[in-house]
């Protein structure tokens, strides 16, 4: 073999080398990286595509946006964000001159915030001279924050004959302010018994 015979196998193998240390060294890892980028490129292609199809949706609601503002309105009345006992106390003289019932006591609790979904505030009536108790729905002390639901938890003494108590309890319920009646006592009133 001669000398440039030599040398070209020489230069041959260092070129074979050469290319086999790149593709193996620099392009081998970039290839990969390559698949890992298209992979990301179709993940993110398919997350646009998604929230492209929400912001369509979001869209096509927008123009029931102020009815629902208006119905969410009307619910944070009835639902209020704190104890509104002077507006409460209005509703319930109301209630207890049109049904023929004594409102004698309110007795309102400390407002509570509720940790469980369950129904909102709490409010009893009850029968000749009755006590009615609310508050057994699962709650926390409050915090008195305007995002959380709070209840106020109220005891009230009504007196009156059957039929009046059922239609305050009745208009109770129809309150402009959501009322839950948990519980309530009925007791005889001795002092209308003993003159009877």
């Amino acid at each position: 073999m001669n000398q440039t015979r030599k040398w070209s196998l020489v230069a041959a193998l260092t070129v074979v080398a050469v290319l086999a240390a790149g593709w193996f060294l620099l392009v081998a890892p970039k290839r990969g990286d390559a698949a890992d980028l298209r992979t990301q490129d179709g993940a993110a292609q398919a997350e646009n595509l998604a929230l492209q199809a929400k912001l369509d949706q979001l869209k096509a609601l927008a123009p029931q946006l102020p009815k629902k503002q208006a119905e969410f309105a009307a619910i944070r009345k009835q639902i209020p964000d704190n104890p509104a006992l002077p507006d409460l106390v209005r509703q319930l003289t109301v209630a207890t001159k049109k049904s023929g019932v004594d409102l004698t006591s309110i007795s309102p609790a400390t407002p509570v915030v509720l940790v469980a979904a369950a129904p909102v505030a709490p409010v009893a009536s009850a029968d000749a001279t009755t006590t009615a108790d609310g508050g057994a729905v699962t709650a926390a002390p409050a915090a008195a924050a305007t995002d959380q639901l709070l209840q106020v938890p109220l005891s009230l003494l009504v007196s009156g004959n059957y039929t009046e108590l059922s239609d305050f309890i009745d208009r109770l319920e129809g309150l402009r302010r959501v009322m839950l009646v948990t519980g309530f006592t009925l007791t005889k009133d001795t002092a209308t018994t003993a003159s009877a």
